[in-house]
């Protein structure tokens, strides 16, 4: 593989060649300056890197090979038109569905095990924003240096 991070284009390669209505731009972590700074691209979604866990017990370990669950969010961004705590559910529901058709159950590519749904942060809202955020779990196999 030689990327820890390889998933990332090839999940912003999904979602940006789905052909989503209304989904605005499929953005990473350099881009997230500009949703500190609130100017976000409503109905954008954000994919980014939420860390990883190592699955307990020796079958996931074979010498320099271990497995690797790594986590990915994709968050999607829309204008909070609606009450404060509200967000806007209407446009935000139907984009959340097509966006979790195509990465649940997903496979990637050789190295990569399918994409499976776990559990979701919490919805967050700001002033003009709300933040619908969807997690998703890879397995991926990495290796030591006395296997190169």
């Amino acid at each position: 593989m030689g990327d820890y991070f390889a998933l990332q284009p090839l999940i912003v390669q999904r979602l940006q060649g789905a052909n989503i209505p209304d989904l605005g731009g499929v953005l990473t972590a350099r881009d997230v300056a500009a949703l500190l700074e609130g100017r976000t691209d409503d109905g954008g979604v954000y994919v980014l890197y939420d860390g990883e866990t190592v699955p307990p017990g020796d079958d996931y370990r074979a010498g320099g090979r271990q497995i690797v669950l790594q986590q990915w969010l994709v968050i999607l961004v829309t204008k909070n038109y609606a009450a404060p705590a509200a967000g806007d559910l209407d446009r935000a529901g139907p984009l959340l569905w097509a966006i979790n058709e195509q990465l649940q159950g997903w496979t990637p590519g050789p190295g990569f095990d399918a994409l499976i749904k776990v559990s979701s942060p919490r919805t967050s809202f700001s002033e003009k924003n709300a933040f619908y955020a969807l997690r998703y779990q890879c397995a991926i196999q990495t290796q030591g240096s006395d296997l190169l």
